[in-house]
């Protein structure tokens, strides 16, 4: 068993690497340290055993990814601080993952990062993911029809618009200037509009207040507005990389929501609660 431990300015990383029972295994443990204060931590385990391997990962994040319109809405509804999943496509392996904020209460993150390090010394391997996080993996199972159903009943609210803020890359306002619509065959359009940027809210390092932008509307989004007009405030949001390299593809649909009296104000709530928005690349 060999134990090494690294550290840095910004957080400690702990890896042990054991060979137990005939079966490689590898444990790596975070802590990431921010302004002298642990702002976020996580464990994962990987067992291998008969050409077959099993992952187990608990970590923070500063926010949720998402791309496009496609995002976790139906697990934040029931809790908005953490989530669990598994990959798609891994045909000889089982995997499953937690990922929690910073936000997320003390007695949730305990009992999601309770792991089954027993999976790596057992004479009769772990395969399955309620072996290695049982505590974690029986909530995902039982959650599973609620979430199912929460996301087909899932409607604009504040703590919608929060979540957006904190989970969203790139926030932006802007004015639309003029638009028109490009009708297709199968019975669906799409509003390409030119607006002037008013303010970066959060990422859009491509972007410059007071420049014109051709963007393609995403319609019947949550939030959303039936009809674009001329002088209409929008407030546009995207989970894409918010890197200094990106050049933002017109054609690419953006989300929008109404720009009001609260809307910009519940962003910025969520924005100040992703400790990643200062940075200047992911």
């Amino acid at each position: 068993m060999t134990l090494r431990l690294l550290r840095s300015t910004e957080f400690w990383l702990l890896r042990l690497y054991t060979r137990a029972g005939g079966r490689p295994a590898r444990v790596i443990a975070n802590i990431g340290m921010r302004d002298g204060t642990v702002w976020s931590r996580g464990i994962s385990v990987r067992v291998e055993a008969f050409e077959f391997s099993l992952f187990a990962a608990v970590n923070g994040v500063p926010r949720f990814n998402y791309y496009g319109d496609h995002w976790v809405a139906s697990q934040l509804l029931l809790h908005r601080n953490y989530v669990i999943g598994r990959p798609g496509g891994c045909e000889a392996c089982a995997e499953g993952w937690v990922q929690f904020t910073p936000y997320a209460a003390p007695e949730d993150v305990y009992r999601l990062m309770q792991l089954d390090l027993s999976c790596l010394t057992k004479w009769h391997s772990c395969v399955t993911q309620i072996d290695i996080m049982p505590a974690a993996w029986a909530q995902y199972v039982a959650e599973r029809s609620q979430t199912n159903q929460s996301g087909e009943k899932l409607t604009c609210s504040s703590a919608i618009i929060e979540i957006l803020g904190r989970d969203s890359a790139n926030i932006a306002t802007a004015e639309v200037v003029r638009y028109h619509e490009n009708f297709y065959s199968k019975g669906y359009d799409k509003t390409v509009a030119t607006v002037r940027v008013i303010d970066r809210l959060k990422g859009m390092a491509a972007w410059n207040v007071g420049e014109t932008r051709d963007v393609t509307l995403l319609s019947g989004t949550l939030c959303a507005d039936d009809k674009v007009r001329v002088g209409s405030r929008l407030i546009l949001y995207g989970g894409w990389d918010r890197s200094n390299e990106v050049q933002f593809d017109p054609q690419k649909p953006w989300p929008v929501i109404p720009m009001n009296d609260t809307n910009p104000n519940l962003l910025r709530r969520g924005i100040y609660q992703d400790y990643s928005a200062t940075d200047k690349t992911e």
